[in-house]
C-alpha cells in the first residue's frame, strides 16, 4: 500500500512545451510541441535546463551529456 499524496496537484500530469514557447503563440498551441510530464519533472528538471541553458543529466560513466555543460568544456 501506498502512501496518500497530500499535495493533490502532484497527481496529475504537466502539459510541457518541448521548444520553449516564450511569446511565440504558434508554439503555444503546436500540439507536435507538446509533452506529458510529471508535476516534480518539471518543476526539477525541465524549469532547470531552461533557467541554466544545459541538461544536468548524466551518462553512465557519471559525465555530462549536454555538450553545453560547464564540465564538458
Amino acid at each position: 500500500m501506498t502512501a496518500p499524496l497530500t499535495v493533490l496537484r502532484r497527481r496529475y500530469l504537466v502539459a510541457d512545451h518541448k521548444i520553449p514557447r516564450r511569446a511565440d503563440e504558434c508554439l503555444f498551441y503546436d500540439p507536435e510541441n507538446l509533452q506529458a510530464f510529471c508535476p516534480d519533472h518539471q518543476d526539477w528538471y525541465k524549469q532547470n535546463k531552461v533557467r541554466k541553458g544545459y541538461s544536468e543529466w548524466r551518462g553512465p560513466d557519471g559525465w555530462p551529456i549536454d555538450p553545453r555543460h560547464p564540465a564538458t568544456q
